[in-house]
């Protein structure tokens, strides 16, 4: 955590006001991810997608509602990940860091 926190200033600035209220993080770069549900989660449990990085466009596709979710950086997204299917898209631009909170069974 300290290699990222000293080379991503707002990254050591979201871990100083993030208490991890949910049980899991995960912190990915530069991943997109094909159409999945959350199989892990409760049925009813939220996953808090929070999304940073220096890139300009990118979008989350929710397939059964037929949306896709404009995906900028500062930009955070909450949804029943297994209940819904969701994939991250291809991005415009440099950097796509992905930070997701969840809980699993």
């Amino acid at each position: 955590m300290s290699r990222v926190a000293e080379e991503l200033p707002y990254f050591k600035m979201l871990h100083a006001i993030d208490p991890l209220m949910m049980e899991g993080r995960a912190l990915m770069f530069n991943r997109t991810t094909p159409a999945h549900p959350d199989r892990h989660d409760p049925m009813h449990a939220w996953a808090i997608l929070v999304i940073l990085g220096s890139f300009q466009e990118g979008t989350l596709f929710i397939p059964r509602l037929n949306l896709r979710v404009r995906y900028i950086p500062g930009d955070v997204v909450v949804l029943r990940g297994r209940i819904l299917v969701h994939e991250v898209e291809v991005w415009v631009g440099e950097q796509r860091i992905s930070l997701a909170h969840f809980t699993h069974e």
